[in-house]
């Protein structure tokens, strides 16, 4: 048997072995790891700075040292003796005492000490049962650990070589070319842009071929994306995507590769993409299938019961299918090759009809539900097998095969109609009123019937056939069947219905007949007389202002060329021309004058008086039109071929005579115009009464300037002259203005006498400072003047007389500014006396309901401190009625606040009935002062009208371009689409608002009958238009009501300044400075022409001392009057 310091050896060798081993493979494994973990950070960040490599070589290097130093060069140098054993023996028992130690020591000198517990046998033992099985054991993890790390580095070698040399050689040294391969992640997306999962089967439907992308999630892709097909006839092929159709298509911006496949018929296709690190991507399966198509689609429409139609049958269906609501379509498809499963589907997915079909042959019906707006659209979807399911597709497996349209034909309630000479009448006891009634509807009428409801109630029947769709009754109402009285409320309406089993009988609004005596119908007739006369008062105005640009307009032409600008004034002036033909004919003739026949003849008048003027006033506007009005146009229509004849020839004095000549010719017909015109308003004696003050100031002042002007014109002519000298054209030219100024005089005394007799207290200011400027002395004057050629001294008597006229239409915008003021005060005050009376009315309830309780008596204390400060400020703003009326409220307060307390019933007081009596009173104080004032704040009312007609001819120049759009898609296509339609509703919804928009001014105007009677047409105009597009109804005809309705707002846009005087300098007051300039140099030079002449005639001898003066004070005349307009200038150019 071995001794204890044999074994001892034994051991100490295989530990030392052991050791030496164990750190050689840990030594390898940890420089494995700091490989690999450099090698990782050099793959993902890839460095291409040499610094950054030179770092991590160092770091390796640096780590592998530190491993041997520290590690395997310790292990492979420790000398290990048989004590150092010993003593790892008993540290490993756990006991420390040296006993072991000792022992080995004492054997080998060759004593043993005998009190020992380590004897010989036990340490013979003990190196047999433990120490050499744990070594083994250790020895065997040792090899298990060994033969691990071959095989990993086997793997390693095998699988990743090329990655671990790269790594190794980067690492270990840095200034090697190894470079990684392109960090990449390659992600395939089919032709809708959709991810294709590698591995996925991908049905294609069709002839034709799929388009796929190919993009790298990471960043750049790599050199070489590599496109690999595999078919089951040909070998593996291989395409290089890398620069082929690259597109920045991807939201990401990343570099996309685009590629096609087109596989053949019943053909399994594989194809992966390879590159960069993606080497490894699954092979994804193209299939091509046989896409179902429909060959075929008959449809069946079985009506509803209560229509009592027939079945129809629609073959090769291919558009939409109209069909009845609630009607059963049974459709009837063939397909091109068996399918196993149907779908039909609404726009929003939700499947309507599913069936299991496994065949060609589809079958299905369907019920016609009402649509909220245009067609029901379907998709019909159908699936052709579970095995030809498409990845990442809506709905496994589904091709949609065909879109079936369906339009509804709702059974729309009948269309009732009934006409009448107006819908709100006024007529006699003894009237005869026509009326036609007119129902229809799209499968039938049931019943129609005309009801009439006063005090003896009849009612008429039509004779309704089976089948019949259109139903007319037409006739005459005689009221004295009726038994009316005055006062008495007549409604006729008209009452159909269909067969529809849910249909509601229809009938249309009444029209209300409100029987009066024959003398308010007489007044009626005079309204309506004195609204022809108002409207034709209008249209002489604007048909006068035509003539004064025409006259300017010749005037340019004649001075120097017919420029474009002049060209474009000439088209606004047609325009106008148009614009009062269209107002003669459309709301003159066949509005008004037509509208006061049709009383006379309804009403059964006998007033030889009224209707021989309405007879003389419509002859006399038709023959207007058809002669005097319709040569003026074709007038105007020549002037415009002239006109681009002469500027186009600008150098042509033939042209430009011929120009000339055909503007004289239209200002005669113009003046015909105007002079029927007046004579029609002296027939219906309504001149000078029925006008506006201001339109009628504005109208004298205009001829006043234009006098002014034509005398100066003709001073030219007849200076330093006698009246004898003089020749009897120009004898007639100076009889002709002194008429002109007699005029004048005639109608500013119409004006006085206008202002006398009106009981409103808006022109009491204007009248007084009227009666001081003394208009009608001063232009007999001037006429006087006139005839005695002193033309200077007319012009000077009228320029005065018009700087007159300016005042006072100064002081009276001041007055207007201040009634501005106190209107929005009233109105303010008017809001909250109404609140604080609508309050005081619910407490009043409560009084009543609850009695008296601490709750009510606060509020109504509240409300009697507001009661106060209203009072307050009645006093303060001028309404001392008010004060009175608030103060007499509070004392009823403090009454029954008294008696409350004294324990009195709510119900035996009158204080609250009072109060309300004083609020009531207070509110009908105040809304007539607001009234007033609004009666003479007319001339914000007229800018604030201006403002918005500006914005609505913009509005109303769109919805023409768009109607334009309209008639040229449905000349084309000779019917209106679903889209058109909705654009014609919008257009109307347009016309509706610019109608509701001018309804308030149109409520504003009564007291401006000319204006009110304009915007009442328009909104009326706008509101048939609007129900035109609608019912996409006679829409030919809206163009013209389109071009007529941008017309009116335009001269509505032009009415504050037509309504407001405009001086010289305003009119210049946009010059721009080079005309400036050339005024002062023309006035400096007609300064220096004045001295020159002055002293020429001081040298003459035989020029007389009157011819001098005349002579001088014509220099004198011009050289103020450019001043004049040289200052006005300058000042508003500041």
């Amino acid at each position: 048997m071995a001794t204890l310091r044999d074994e001892l050896e034994s051991l100490r060798l295989r530990l030392k072995w052991y050791l030496k081993v164990r750190a050689l493979l840990q030594t390898v494994l940890l420089i494995s790891i700091l490989v690999l973990g450099l090698g990782w950070l050099d793959y993902y960040f890839r460095p291409t700075h040499s610094i950054v490599r030179f770092l991590l070589s160092m770091l390796f290097w640096i780590g592998a040292a530190s491993v041997v130093v520290l590690r395997l060069l310790p292990a492979l140098f420790q000398k290990i003796q048989p004590l150092d054993v010993a003593l790892a023996l008993e540290k490993l028992e756990g006991t420390r005492s040296g006993e072991l130690a000792a022992a080995v020591d004492f054997q080998a000198s060759g004593d043993l000490d005998h009190s020992s517990s380590w004897k010989k046998e036990l340490v013979q033992n003990y190196l047999e049962s433990q120490v050499s099985p744990s070594t083994k054991v250790r020895s065997r993890n040792l090899i298990v650990q060994s033969i691990l790390l071959g095989f990993g580095l086997l793997f390693l070698s095998l699988y990743a070589m090329p990655t671990v040399v790269t790594a190794v050689t980067r690492v270990v040294w840095p200034a090697s070319q190894a470079e990684w391969p392109r960090l990449t992640k390659l992600r395939v997306y089919d032709q809708q842009r959709n991810p294709v999962a590698p591995g996925a089967t991908i049905s294609l439907m069709g002839s034709t071929g799929s388009n796929f992308y190919v993009e790298d999630m990471i960043g750049e892709p790599p050199e070489d994306v590599i496109l690999e097909i595999r078919r089951t006839s040909q070998p593996l092929k291989r395409i290089r995507l890398q620069n082929r159709q690259p597109q920045n298509s991807s939201e990401s911006g990343r570099e996309t590769f685009r590629f096609r496949l087109v596989p053949n018929q019943m053909e399994t296709m594989q194809f992966r993409i390879v590159g960069g690190d993606d080497q490894s991507m699954d092979w994804m399966t193209l299939r091509k299938e046989i896409k179902p198509v429909v060959q075929s689609m008959i449809c069946q429409i079985d009506p509803p019961e209560y229509l009592n139609a027939e079945s129809t049958i629609l073959e090769n269906v291919s558009g939409p299918v109209p069909a009845p609501v609630g009607a059963l379509l049974q459709f009837d498809l063939s397909m091109n090759r068996p399918v196993r499963e149907l779908e039909l589907r609404d726009l929003e997915s939700n499947a309507v009809v599913s069936q299991v079909v496994n065949g060609s042959h589809l079958r299905f019906d369907l019920d016609v539900a009402e649509a909220e707006e245009g067609s029901l659209i379907y998709e019909l979807f159908v699936r052709v097998g579970p095995d030809l399911e498409v990845e990442n597709s809506t709905g496994p497996g589904w091709q949609r095969v065909k879109r079936i349209r369906i339009e509804p034909l709702a059974d729309l309630p009948p269309e009732v109609t009934v006409l009448a000479p107006q819908k709100d009448l006024r007529v006699t006891r003894d009237a005869l009123v026509p009326y036609e009634a007119t129902a229809r509807d799209d499968y039938g009428l049931q019943d129609f019937s005309l009801k009439v409801e006063a005090k003896t109630p009849l009612s008429l029947a039509a004779e309704i056939q089976d089948g019949q769709l259109e139903a007319t009754l037409t006739g005459t109402l005689d009221l004295r069947l009726l038994s009316v009285e005055e006062g008495d409320l007549i409604e006729l309406s008209a009452v159909a219905s269909d067969r529809s089993p849910e249909g509601v009988p229809v009938a249309t609004s009444p029209i209300r007949m409100t029987v009066v005596s024959t003398q308010e119908k007489e007044q009626d007739l005079q309204a309506l007389l004195e609204q022809a006369s108002n409207e034709l008062l209008a249209v002489y105005q604007t048909q006068q202002d035509i003539l004064t640009e025409t006259r300017q307009l010749t005037k340019e032409s004649r001075d120097g060329e017919f420029t474009l600008e002049a060209n474009e004034k000439l088209h606004l002036l047609q325009v106008r021309q148009q614009g009062v033909q269209e107002t003669l004919r459309l709301r003159i003739q066949q509005g008004t004058l037509s509208a006061i026949a049709s009383e006379i003849r309804v009403n059964q008048l006998d007033s030889q008086r009224v209707e021989e003027l309405s007879s003389e006033t419509t002859n006399a506007v038709g023959d207007l039109l058809d002669k005097e009005v319709s040569e003026t146009m074709r007038s105007f229509q020549s002037l415009r071929t002239i006109g681009e004849l002469a500027r186009e020839t600008e150098t042509s004095e033939p042209a430009r005579r011929r120009l000339l000549d055909e503007l004289t010719r239209s200002m005669k017909l113009q003046g015909s115009v105007t002079t029927k015109l007046e004579r029609i308003l002296q027939t219906l004696d309504r001149w000078g009464s029925s006008a506006d003050i201001r339109i009628q100031w504005k109208l004298i002042k205009s001829e006043l300037r234009t006098v002014i002007e034509d005398l100066s014109a003709v001073d030219q002519l007849t200076i330093s002259r006698a009246v004898s000298e003089l020749d009897t054209e120009q004898v007639e030219q100076l009889r002709g203005f002194s008429k002109q100024h007699v005029a004048l005089t005639v109608k500013l005394q119409g004006l006085r006498q206008q202002l006398e007799q009106s009981d409103s207290e808006n022109w009491n200011e204007f009248k007084r400072e009227l009666e001081e400027v003394q208009g009608e002395v001063q232009l007999q004057r001037a006429a006087e003047a006139v005839l005695g050629n002193k033309i200077l001294r007319a012009i000077d008597i009228d320029r005065q007389l018009l700087q007159s006229f300016k005042n006072i239409l100064l002081q009276d915008t001041l007055r207007q500014n201040q009634m501005e003021a106190d209107l929005e005060t009233y109105r303010a005050f008017e809001d909250e006396l109404k609140t604080l009376a609508e309050q005081q009315s619910e407490l009043h309830a409560r009084w009543i309901r609850s009695e008296a309780n601490e709750a009510i008596i606060q509020q109504q204390k509240k409300l009697t401190k507001k009661l106060q400060e209203m009072a307050e400020r009645a006093e303060d703003i001028g309404l001392p009625q008010i004060d009175e009326l608030l103060t007499d409220s509070i004392s009823e307060v403090d009454s029954l606040l008294g008696a409350v307390a004294d324990g009195e019933s709510i119900l035996q007081r009158t204080e609250l009935e009072a109060i309300d009596e004083n609020l009531e009173a207070a509110m009908n104080v105040v809304g007539e002062r607001v009234r007033t004032l609004q009666d003479r704040d007319q001339s914000q009312l007229i800018r604030q009208l201006t403002l918005l007609a500006k914005e609505l001819v913009e509005e109303q120049k769109s919805v023409i371009q768009e109607f334009a759009f309209i008639k040229e898609a449905v000349a084309a296509n000779r019917r209106l689409t679903r889209s058109q339609r909705r654009q014609l509703l919008e257009l109307a919804q347009v016309e509706q608002e610019i109608a509701n928009k001018l309804t308030p001014f149109q409520e504003s105007t009564g007291n401006l009958p000319v204006l009110n009677e304009s915007l009442k047409s328009l909104i009326e105009l706008l509101e048939v238009v609007a129900g035109r597009f609608k019912k996409n109804d006679e829409l030919p005809e809206v163009e013209n009501d389109l071009a007529t309705i941008q017309l009116r707002l335009a001269q509505l846009s032009g009415l504050s300044s037509d309504l407001t005087e405009t001086s010289p300098g305003e009119a210049n007051a946009g010059l721009p400075p080079e005309v400036r300039v050339q005024l002062t140099l023309l006035l400096q030079k007609q300064k220096e022409l004045a001295e020159q002449e002055k002293i020429l005639i001081d040298r003459g001898e035989i020029i007389t001392e009157e011819m001098q003066s005349r002579f001088l004070a014509r220099q004198r005349e011009i050289s103020k009057r450019l001043e004049e307009i040289f200052e006005s200038i300058e000042k508003l150019t500041q």
